[in-house]
């Protein structure tokens, strides 16, 4: 029973003129002069009037108070927030890695350079020893006779 024109159509019953009390309030159409007159006469229409137009500004205050209240999330900080944790762990994780990378590298010239003075120290003793026989190509105590001291 929509009615586009704002017009009661039929009988103006009560049904009718709340309907298009309803479509007004809610469409903003403006009332025939019928619907007015039937306003003036049936009480419990002009109360359905005046309900949805409370009604309808008490929804109003209502949705205004809680769009107050209710502030929007800033998108961007929101956003600059998660790329700064983000940032941070990948600092984070850079870091332990150079650190464990220093470690190893230290452990491994530690162990190169110990190796090395162990090796320049065999290669000295063997050059040693070769030197010394080569001064000494026979021993010295070749044919001496030792004392002993038996009884």
């Amino acid at each position: 029973m929509k009615n586009t024109a704002g017009k009661i159509r039929g009988n103006n019953s009560c049904v009718e003129v709340r309907e298009l009390l309803q479509q007004c309030h809610d469409e903003g159409v403006a009332m025939d002069t019928t619907a007015a007159e039937h306003l003036r006469t049936f009480d419990s229409c002009l109360r359905f009037r005046v309900c949805l137009e409370q009604g309808g500004l008490m929804l109003k205050k209502a949705l205004d108070y809680e769009a107050g209240a209710v502030k929007a999330p800033e998108v961007k900080s929101l956003f600059a927030t998660r790329r700064q944790r983000a940032l941070k762990r990948r600092v984070a994780v850079a870091a332990i890695g150079i650190a464990a990378s220093l470690v190893v590298g230290a452990g491994t010239m530690w162990g190169v350079r110990k190796m090395d003075e162990l090796q320049a120290r065999r290669q000295f003793e063997t050059e040693t020893q070769q030197f010394v026989d080569s001064l000494f190509s026979r021993p010295l105590l070749d044919g001496v006779e030792y004392a002993s001291f038996e009884p």
